[in-house]
Protein backbone atom coordinates (compact mmCIF):
# COMPACT_ATOMS: atom_id res chain seq x y z
CA UNK A 1 0.00 0.00 0.00
CA UNK A 2 2.95 2.34 0.62
CA UNK A 3 4.59 2.06 -2.39
CA UNK A 4 1.02 2.27 -4.16
CA UNK A 5 0.74 5.74 -2.38
CA UNK A 6 4.42 6.63 -3.08
CA UNK A 7 3.68 5.77 -6.91
CA UNK A 8 0.33 7.47 -7.35
CA UNK A 9 1.17 10.47 -5.87
CA UNK A 10 1.02 13.62 -8.35
CA UNK A 11 4.28 14.77 -7.29
CA UNK A 12 6.54 10.92 -7.85
CA UNK A 13 6.69 11.53 -11.55
CA UNK A 14 7.86 15.30 -11.08
CA UNK A 15 11.64 15.91 -11.10
CA UNK A 16 12.35 12.20 -11.49
CA UNK A 17 16.40 13.04 -12.23
CA UNK A 18 16.49 15.50 -9.65
CA UNK A 19 15.06 12.60 -7.34
CA UNK A 20 17.45 10.02 -8.50
CA UNK A 21 20.70 12.81 -8.33
CA UNK A 22 19.11 13.41 -4.55
CA UNK A 23 19.50 9.35 -4.07
CA UNK A 24 22.59 8.96 -5.56
CA UNK A 25 23.52 11.81 -3.45
CA UNK A 26 22.60 9.95 -0.56
CA UNK A 27 24.07 6.55 -0.98
CA UNK A 28 27.41 8.37 -1.99
CA UNK A 29 27.25 10.93 1.67
CA UNK A 30 26.69 7.07 2.80
CA UNK A 31 29.38 5.41 1.88
CA UNK A 32 31.66 8.32 2.45
CA UNK A 33 30.98 8.37 6.02
CA UNK A 34 30.86 4.30 6.44
CA UNK A 35 34.43 4.99 5.13
CA UNK A 36 35.98 7.41 7.18
CA UNK A 37 34.62 5.71 10.19
CA UNK A 38 36.62 2.90 9.63
CA UNK A 39 39.39 5.94 10.13
CA UNK A 40 37.75 6.97 13.83
CA UNK A 41 39.84 4.31 15.70
CA UNK A 42 43.15 5.42 14.78
CA UNK A 43 42.03 9.64 14.49
CA UNK A 44 40.76 8.88 18.06
CA UNK A 45 43.94 7.18 19.26
CA UNK A 46 46.08 10.05 17.83
CA UNK A 47 43.93 12.95 19.21
CA UNK A 48 44.15 11.08 22.87
CA UNK A 49 46.34 8.85 22.94
CA UNK A 50 46.48 8.53 27.02
CA UNK A 51 43.14 6.72 26.75
CA UNK A 52 41.80 3.76 24.68
CA UNK A 53 39.97 4.43 21.73
CA UNK A 54 36.75 2.53 23.59
CA UNK A 55 36.94 4.70 26.53
CA UNK A 56 37.26 8.08 24.45
CA UNK A 57 34.35 6.68 22.68
CA UNK A 58 32.39 5.98 25.45
CA UNK A 59 32.98 9.26 27.60
CA UNK A 60 31.58 10.73 24.64
CA UNK A 61 28.78 8.57 24.13
CA UNK A 62 26.11 10.08 26.47
CA UNK A 63 26.18 13.28 24.61
CA UNK A 64 25.41 12.01 21.13
CA UNK A 65 22.25 10.36 22.63
CA UNK A 66 21.23 13.65 24.30
CA UNK A 67 21.63 15.51 21.07
CA UNK A 68 20.28 12.47 19.42
CA UNK A 69 16.62 13.23 21.54
CA UNK A 70 17.37 16.76 20.79
CA UNK A 71 17.17 16.63 17.46
CA UNK A 72 14.26 13.67 17.54
CA UNK A 73 11.69 16.36 19.29
CA UNK A 74 12.62 18.72 17.06
CA UNK A 75 12.68 17.33 13.23
CA UNK A 76 11.35 13.76 14.00
CA UNK A 77 8.17 13.11 12.69
CA UNK A 78 6.42 10.67 15.43
CA UNK A 79 3.39 7.71 14.97
CA UNK A 80 0.09 9.53 14.94
CA UNK A 81 -3.25 7.53 14.79
CA UNK A 82 -3.97 10.18 12.32
CA UNK A 83 -1.41 8.26 9.35
CA UNK A 84 -3.09 5.06 9.87
CA UNK A 85 -7.11 6.46 9.66
CA UNK A 86 -7.40 4.71 6.20
CA UNK A 87 -6.77 1.46 7.37
CA UNK A 88 -8.81 1.22 10.13
CA UNK A 89 -11.99 0.96 7.96
CA UNK A 90 -10.74 -2.65 6.73
CA UNK A 91 -10.74 -5.98 9.06
CA UNK A 92 -7.21 -5.95 10.36
CA UNK A 93 -6.25 -6.13 13.71
CA UNK A 94 -5.99 -2.98 15.19
CA UNK A 95 -2.71 -4.55 16.82
CA UNK A 96 -1.04 -5.27 13.99
CA UNK A 97 -2.32 -2.30 12.47
CA UNK A 98 -0.31 -0.47 16.16
CA UNK A 99 2.79 -2.99 15.50
CA UNK A 100 3.30 -2.59 11.61
CA UNK A 101 3.17 1.22 12.51
CA UNK A 102 5.36 1.31 15.09
CA UNK A 103 8.02 -0.60 13.46
CA UNK A 104 7.54 1.59 10.29
CA UNK A 105 8.71 4.75 12.33
CA UNK A 106 12.26 3.14 12.92
CA UNK A 107 12.83 3.95 9.28
CA UNK A 108 14.48 7.41 9.96
CA UNK A 109 17.53 8.67 8.96
CA UNK A 110 18.86 9.00 13.00
CA UNK A 111 18.54 5.12 13.56
CA UNK A 112 20.45 4.42 10.07
CA UNK A 113 23.22 7.32 11.12
CA UNK A 114 24.98 5.20 14.21
CA UNK A 115 24.84 2.09 12.04
CA UNK A 116 27.07 3.60 9.52
CA UNK A 117 29.46 5.31 12.30
CA UNK A 118 29.22 2.24 14.67
CA UNK A 119 29.30 -0.69 12.60
CA UNK A 120 32.91 0.05 10.72
CA UNK A 121 34.20 1.35 14.34
CA UNK A 122 33.19 -2.46 16.39
CA UNK A 123 34.80 -4.14 13.58
CA UNK A 124 38.03 -2.36 13.24
CA UNK A 125 37.75 -3.29 17.55
CA UNK A 126 37.49 -6.56 16.79
CA UNK A 127 40.68 -6.46 14.33
CA UNK A 128 42.41 -4.60 17.06
CA UNK A 129 42.38 -7.56 19.36
CA UNK A 130 39.15 -6.74 21.54
CA UNK A 131 37.01 -9.79 22.55
CA UNK A 132 34.41 -10.41 19.68
CA UNK A 133 31.26 -11.05 22.57
CA UNK A 134 32.21 -7.98 24.42
CA UNK A 135 32.63 -5.74 20.95
CA UNK A 136 29.12 -7.03 19.31
CA UNK A 137 27.02 -7.11 23.24
CA UNK A 138 28.61 -3.35 22.92
CA UNK A 139 27.72 -2.57 19.58
CA UNK A 140 24.19 -4.13 20.36
CA UNK A 141 23.47 -2.14 23.58
CA UNK A 142 24.59 1.04 21.40
CA UNK A 143 21.70 0.47 18.87
CA UNK A 144 19.13 -0.79 20.71
CA UNK A 145 19.67 2.87 22.75
CA UNK A 146 19.33 4.38 19.61
CA UNK A 147 16.12 2.81 19.33
CA UNK A 148 15.28 3.22 22.67
CA UNK A 149 15.41 7.29 21.65
CA UNK A 150 13.21 6.87 18.81
CA UNK A 151 10.48 5.39 21.45
CA UNK A 152 11.14 7.83 24.02
CA UNK A 153 11.09 10.81 21.44
CA UNK A 154 7.63 9.13 20.30
CA UNK A 155 6.22 8.89 23.81
CA UNK A 156 7.16 12.57 24.82
CA UNK A 157 4.94 13.83 21.78
CA UNK A 158 2.19 12.17 22.55
CA UNK A 159 2.08 12.92 26.44
CA UNK A 160 2.44 15.71 28.42
CA UNK A 161 3.84 13.75 31.58
CA UNK A 162 6.39 11.96 29.60
CA UNK A 163 7.52 15.12 28.11
CA UNK A 164 7.61 16.85 32.03
CA UNK A 165 9.83 13.76 33.06
CA UNK A 166 11.87 13.96 30.27
CA UNK A 167 12.63 18.04 30.86
CA UNK A 168 12.41 17.34 34.80
CA UNK A 169 15.44 14.70 34.24
CA UNK A 170 17.53 16.82 32.23
CA UNK A 171 17.39 19.80 34.12
CA UNK A 172 18.03 18.04 37.55
CA UNK A 173 21.09 16.54 35.37
CA UNK A 174 22.15 19.99 34.68
CA UNK A 175 21.69 21.36 38.16
CA UNK A 176 24.17 18.43 39.36
CA UNK A 177 26.56 19.19 36.54
CA UNK A 178 26.43 22.95 37.12
CA UNK A 179 27.08 22.27 40.98
CA UNK A 180 29.98 19.71 40.23
CA UNK A 181 28.23 17.08 42.16
CA UNK A 182 28.25 14.74 39.33
CA UNK A 183 30.60 14.26 36.03
CA UNK A 184 28.61 13.78 32.81
CA UNK A 185 31.87 12.30 31.70
CA UNK A 186 32.77 9.89 34.44
CA UNK A 187 28.99 8.42 34.41
CA UNK A 188 29.09 7.93 30.65
CA UNK A 189 32.23 5.35 30.97
CA UNK A 190 31.25 3.99 33.81
CA UNK A 191 27.62 3.46 31.99
CA UNK A 192 29.09 2.16 28.63
CA UNK A 193 32.40 0.66 30.07
CA UNK A 194 29.90 -1.37 32.00
CA UNK A 195 27.71 -2.58 29.15
CA UNK A 196 31.53 -3.09 27.54
CA UNK A 197 33.02 -5.15 29.99
CA UNK A 198 29.96 -7.45 30.76
CA UNK A 199 28.21 -8.55 27.63
CA UNK A 200 25.41 -10.06 28.98
CA UNK A 201 24.28 -6.62 30.02
CA UNK A 202 23.12 -5.94 26.54
CA UNK A 203 19.62 -7.16 27.78
CA UNK A 204 18.95 -4.10 30.06
CA UNK A 205 19.18 -1.81 26.85
CA UNK A 206 16.90 -3.87 24.76
CA UNK A 207 14.23 -4.67 27.51
CA UNK A 208 13.59 -1.40 28.24
CA UNK A 209 13.72 -0.46 23.96
CA UNK A 210 10.92 -3.32 24.50
CA UNK A 211 9.23 -1.67 27.24
CA UNK A 212 9.28 1.45 25.85
CA UNK A 213 7.43 -0.05 22.99
CA UNK A 214 4.65 -1.47 25.00
CA UNK A 215 3.91 2.00 26.01
CA UNK A 216 4.05 3.78 22.82
CA UNK A 217 1.97 0.53 21.75
CA UNK A 218 -0.44 1.01 24.48
CA UNK A 219 -0.88 4.78 24.57
CA UNK A 220 -1.73 4.54 20.29
CA UNK A 221 -3.93 1.71 21.05
CA UNK A 222 -6.43 3.70 23.83
CA UNK A 223 -6.87 6.42 20.77
CA UNK A 224 -7.51 3.84 18.44
CA UNK A 225 -10.84 4.76 17.26
CA UNK A 226 -12.83 6.34 14.48
CA UNK A 227 -14.82 8.46 16.29
CA UNK A 228 -12.10 10.22 17.87
CA UNK A 229 -11.97 11.93 15.01
CA UNK A 230 -15.65 12.60 14.52
CA UNK A 231 -15.82 15.54 17.00
CA UNK A 232 -13.71 19.01 17.05
CA UNK A 233 -12.64 20.79 19.88
CA UNK A 234 -13.61 24.29 20.22
CA UNK A 235 -11.37 26.35 21.49
CA UNK A 236 -11.57 30.36 21.98
CA UNK A 237 -9.60 32.34 20.13
CA UNK A 238 -7.06 34.89 20.84
CA UNK A 239 -7.06 37.59 18.46
CA UNK A 240 -4.43 40.25 19.97
CA UNK A 241 -2.22 41.89 17.60
CA UNK A 242 -4.27 40.45 14.39
CA UNK A 243 -5.11 44.22 13.90
CA UNK A 244 -1.76 45.08 12.87
CA UNK A 245 -2.21 43.29 9.67
CA UNK A 246 -4.50 46.02 8.60
CA UNK A 247 -1.32 48.49 7.82
CA UNK A 248 -0.61 46.40 4.41
CA UNK A 249 -3.89 47.60 3.06
CA UNK A 250 -4.94 45.02 -0.05
CA UNK A 251 -2.48 42.08 1.07
CA UNK A 252 -4.01 42.73 4.74
CA UNK A 253 -6.65 39.40 4.48
CA UNK A 254 -4.12 37.54 3.58
CA UNK A 255 -1.39 38.92 5.65
CA UNK A 256 -3.91 38.07 9.31
CA UNK A 257 -4.53 34.82 7.63
CA UNK A 258 -1.22 33.78 7.89
CA UNK A 259 -0.94 35.22 11.24
CA UNK A 260 -4.31 32.85 12.35
CA UNK A 261 -2.52 29.95 10.85
CA UNK A 262 0.79 30.41 12.75
CA UNK A 263 -0.89 31.31 15.75
CA UNK A 264 -3.85 28.36 15.69
CA UNK A 265 -2.44 25.57 14.47
CA UNK A 266 0.61 22.91 15.90
CA UNK A 267 2.68 22.48 12.58
CA UNK A 268 3.34 26.18 11.99
CA UNK A 269 4.24 26.29 15.42
CA UNK A 270 6.75 23.49 15.03
CA UNK A 271 8.11 25.11 11.84
CA UNK A 272 8.48 28.48 13.73
CA UNK A 273 10.29 26.52 16.83
CA UNK A 274 12.75 25.21 14.67
CA UNK A 275 13.83 28.70 13.06
CA UNK A 276 14.22 29.97 16.26
CA UNK A 277 17.05 27.35 16.35
CA UNK A 278 18.82 29.02 13.45
CA UNK A 279 19.35 31.89 15.41
CA UNK A 280 22.03 29.87 17.39
CA UNK A 281 24.29 28.77 14.95
CA UNK A 282 26.39 31.99 15.12
CA UNK A 283 27.59 30.49 18.70
CA UNK A 284 29.43 27.83 16.64
CA UNK A 285 31.47 30.18 13.90
CA UNK A 286 30.90 33.65 15.31
CA UNK A 287 33.41 32.85 18.57
CA UNK A 288 36.14 31.63 16.47
CA UNK A 289 38.88 34.01 15.75
CA UNK A 290 40.51 31.55 13.45
CA UNK A 291 37.48 31.75 11.56
CA UNK A 292 37.05 35.33 11.69
CA UNK A 293 40.38 35.81 10.26
CA UNK A 294 41.22 32.78 7.92
CA UNK A 295 37.18 31.96 6.46
CA UNK A 296 35.77 35.28 6.30
CA UNK A 297 33.44 33.45 4.00
CA UNK A 298 32.00 31.13 6.34
CA UNK A 299 30.82 34.35 8.14
CA UNK A 300 28.50 35.29 4.95
CA UNK A 301 26.99 31.68 4.80
CA UNK A 302 26.49 31.53 9.04
CA UNK A 303 24.77 34.79 8.47
CA UNK A 304 22.19 33.66 6.16
CA UNK A 305 20.88 31.32 8.87
CA UNK A 306 20.70 33.26 11.96
CA UNK A 307 18.89 36.36 9.50
CA UNK A 308 16.68 34.06 7.27
CA UNK A 309 15.69 31.18 10.09
CA UNK A 310 12.13 32.23 8.87
CA UNK A 311 12.94 31.90 4.98
CA UNK A 312 14.62 28.61 5.19
CA UNK A 313 12.02 26.73 7.79
CA UNK A 314 8.29 28.06 7.67
CA UNK A 315 8.34 29.95 4.46
CA UNK A 316 10.21 27.28 2.22
CA UNK A 317 6.53 25.80 2.32
CA UNK A 318 4.56 29.02 1.03
CA UNK A 319 1.80 28.06 -0.57
CA UNK A 320 1.43 24.79 1.18
CA UNK A 321 0.33 25.78 4.17
CA UNK A 322 -2.97 27.22 2.32
CA UNK A 323 -3.50 23.85 0.58
CA UNK A 324 -6.32 22.95 2.65
CA UNK A 325 -8.14 25.86 1.34
CA UNK A 326 -6.20 26.74 -1.82
CA UNK A 327 -9.09 25.78 -4.00
CA UNK A 328 -11.54 28.53 -2.59
CA UNK A 329 -8.60 31.22 -2.47
CA UNK A 330 -8.34 30.53 -6.40
CA UNK A 331 -12.44 30.61 -6.92
CA UNK A 332 -12.42 34.24 -5.30
CA UNK A 333 -11.98 37.65 -7.04
CA UNK A 334 -8.80 38.71 -6.00
CA UNK A 335 -5.02 39.16 -7.69
CA UNK A 336 -2.73 36.55 -7.76
CA UNK A 337 -0.01 39.04 -6.94
CA UNK A 338 -1.63 40.39 -4.02
CA UNK A 339 -1.73 37.08 -2.70
CA UNK A 340 2.15 36.55 -3.53
CA UNK A 341 2.58 40.06 -1.77
CA UNK A 342 1.33 39.33 1.38
CA UNK A 343 3.66 36.82 1.30
CA UNK A 344 6.78 38.42 0.85
CA UNK A 345 5.60 40.84 3.91
CA UNK A 346 5.50 37.77 6.10
CA UNK A 347 8.80 37.21 4.59
CA UNK A 348 10.09 40.71 5.65
CA UNK A 349 8.85 40.30 9.21
CA UNK A 350 9.76 37.42 9.95
CA UNK A 351 13.01 38.29 8.65
CA UNK A 352 13.15 42.38 10.52
CA UNK A 353 11.79 39.74 14.29
CA UNK A 354 15.50 37.48 13.67
CA UNK A 355 17.36 40.25 12.96
CA UNK A 356 16.33 42.52 16.20
CA UNK A 357 16.42 38.76 17.78
CA UNK A 358 20.59 38.65 16.19
CA UNK A 359 21.17 42.31 18.20
CA UNK A 360 23.38 40.35 21.32
CA UNK A 361 25.72 38.90 18.46
CA UNK A 362 27.45 42.30 18.54
CA UNK A 363 28.76 40.96 21.72
CA UNK A 364 31.25 39.22 19.42
CA UNK A 365 32.36 42.53 17.50
CA UNK A 366 30.09 45.24 15.43
CA UNK A 367 31.41 43.82 12.35
CA UNK A 368 29.81 40.92 12.89
CA UNK A 369 26.49 42.01 13.59
CA UNK A 370 27.36 44.10 10.35
CA UNK A 371 27.59 40.92 8.44
CA UNK A 372 24.22 39.65 10.36
CA UNK A 373 22.28 42.61 8.92
CA UNK A 374 23.87 42.59 5.64
CA UNK A 375 22.76 38.84 5.25
CA UNK A 376 19.93 40.34 6.62
CA UNK A 377 18.88 42.69 3.70
CA UNK A 378 20.11 40.29 1.19
CA UNK A 379 17.39 37.62 2.72
CA UNK A 380 14.85 40.34 1.75
CA UNK A 381 15.88 41.65 -0.93
CA UNK A 382 17.17 38.60 -2.88
CA UNK A 383 16.03 35.48 -0.67
CA UNK A 384 12.94 35.83 -0.18
CA UNK A 385 11.83 36.51 -4.35
CA UNK A 386 13.70 32.88 -4.56
CA UNK A 387 11.87 31.37 -1.75
CA UNK A 388 8.44 32.55 -3.81
CA UNK A 389 9.50 31.72 -6.97
CA UNK A 390 10.47 27.55 -5.69
CA UNK A 391 6.92 28.09 -3.99
CA UNK A 392 5.49 27.49 -7.50
CA UNK A 393 6.62 24.43 -7.38
CA UNK A 394 5.58 23.19 -3.85
CA UNK A 395 3.07 21.08 -4.31
CA UNK A 396 2.36 19.02 -0.95
CA UNK A 397 -0.42 19.20 0.93
CA UNK A 398 0.02 19.89 4.40
CA UNK A 399 -2.01 18.84 7.65
CA UNK A 400 -2.07 21.90 9.97
CA UNK A 401 -2.35 20.22 13.58
CA UNK A 402 0.13 16.81 12.36
CA UNK A 403 3.14 15.88 13.88
CA UNK A 404 6.35 18.01 12.15
CA UNK A 405 8.85 15.16 10.00
CA UNK A 406 11.38 17.36 8.60
CA UNK A 407 13.44 14.68 6.84
CA UNK A 408 10.58 13.02 5.19
CA UNK A 409 9.90 13.88 1.14
CA UNK A 410 6.38 14.32 1.57
CA UNK A 411 6.95 17.84 2.54
CA UNK A 412 10.13 19.07 1.28
CA UNK A 413 10.51 17.89 -2.93
CA UNK A 414 13.57 18.27 -4.59
CA UNK A 415 13.22 20.75 -6.42
CA UNK A 416 12.99 23.07 -3.48
CA UNK A 417 16.13 21.13 -1.82
CA UNK A 418 18.14 21.64 -4.68
CA UNK A 419 16.81 25.34 -5.42
CA UNK A 420 17.10 25.74 -1.39
CA UNK A 421 20.83 25.25 -1.46
CA UNK A 422 20.87 28.46 -4.02
CA UNK A 423 19.74 30.75 -1.03
CA UNK A 424 23.17 29.59 0.70
CA UNK A 425 25.73 29.72 -2.45
CA UNK A 426 24.57 32.42 -4.08
CA UNK A 427 25.21 35.05 -1.30
CA UNK A 428 28.56 33.59 -0.71
CA UNK A 429 29.71 33.00 -4.55
CA UNK A 430 28.54 36.97 -4.53
CA UNK A 431 30.47 38.11 -1.68
CA UNK A 432 33.52 36.00 -2.06
CA UNK A 433 34.63 37.76 -5.83
CA UNK A 434 34.32 41.65 -4.55
CA UNK A 435 35.89 39.92 -1.45
CA UNK A 436 38.94 38.29 -3.11
CA UNK A 437 39.96 40.49 -5.64
CA UNK A 438 39.06 44.25 -3.64
CA UNK A 439 38.65 43.71 0.12
CA UNK A 440 36.21 42.37 2.92
CA UNK A 441 33.77 45.53 3.25
CA UNK A 442 33.57 46.07 -1.10
CA UNK A 443 31.88 42.19 -0.48
CA UNK A 444 29.45 43.51 1.86
CA UNK A 445 28.49 46.40 -0.24
CA UNK A 446 27.77 44.79 -3.19
CA UNK A 447 25.60 42.12 -1.37
CA UNK A 448 23.56 45.60 0.15
CA UNK A 449 23.54 47.24 -3.58
CA UNK A 450 21.68 43.78 -4.64
CA UNK A 451 19.52 43.65 -1.92
CA UNK A 452 18.15 47.43 -2.30
CA UNK A 453 18.19 46.39 -6.15
CA UNK A 454 15.66 43.53 -5.42
CA UNK A 455 13.75 45.69 -3.35
CA UNK A 456 13.44 48.61 -5.65
CA UNK A 457 12.39 46.31 -8.77
CA UNK A 458 9.55 44.40 -6.42
CA UNK A 459 7.08 44.82 -8.27
CA UNK A 460 8.28 44.00 -11.54
CA UNK A 461 10.45 40.42 -10.08
CA UNK A 462 6.36 39.68 -8.53
CA UNK A 463 4.94 40.39 -12.22
CA UNK A 464 7.22 37.59 -13.16
CA UNK A 465 6.89 35.53 -10.32
CA UNK A 466 3.25 35.47 -10.96
CA UNK A 467 3.67 34.24 -14.60
CA UNK A 468 5.08 30.99 -12.79
CA UNK A 469 2.09 30.30 -11.03
CA UNK A 470 -0.21 30.71 -13.60
CA UNK A 471 1.65 28.04 -15.63
CA UNK A 472 1.52 26.09 -12.05
CA UNK A 473 -1.70 26.54 -11.11
CA UNK A 474 -3.99 23.60 -11.87
CA UNK A 475 -1.25 21.42 -11.41
CA UNK A 476 -0.66 22.59 -7.34
CA UNK A 477 -4.71 22.86 -7.41
CA UNK A 478 -4.77 18.82 -8.46
CA UNK A 479 -1.87 17.95 -5.83
CA UNK A 480 -3.49 19.85 -3.09
CA UNK A 481 -6.26 18.02 -3.36
CA UNK A 482 -4.22 14.97 -2.48
CA UNK A 483 -3.82 13.80 1.40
Amino acid sequence: MEVLKLRRASHFKEGIISKIFLVLLAISLAMILFGLSFRLYHVIEKLSPQLSPINTVNRLLIYWFFLDLLLRYFVQKSPTVNNVLALMVFPIKRSVIIHYFLVKSLLSIFNFLPLLIFTPFSLVLFIKGYDFLNVFCWFLSIIFIVLFMSYVNSLIKKSKLALLVVVFILFITIILKYFSLININELSVCIFNTLFIFPYLFIVPISLTLFLYYLNFKLIRNQFYLDRFDSKIIRSINTTFFFLSDFFEKTSPFLRNDIKLIWRNSKPKHYILISFVCLFYGLIVFKSEMIKINFPVMLVFISIFVSGGFLLAFAQLVPSWDSSYYKLLMCQNILYKDYLKSKWYLMVIGTTIFLILSIPYIYFGWNVFQIILTCALFNIGVNSFLTLLIGAFNRKHIELNKSIGIFETNEFNSIQIIFGLLKFIIPTFLFYIPYKFINFNTGLVFLVVLSFLGIILREYILDKIVKVYRKQKYRALAAFSEK
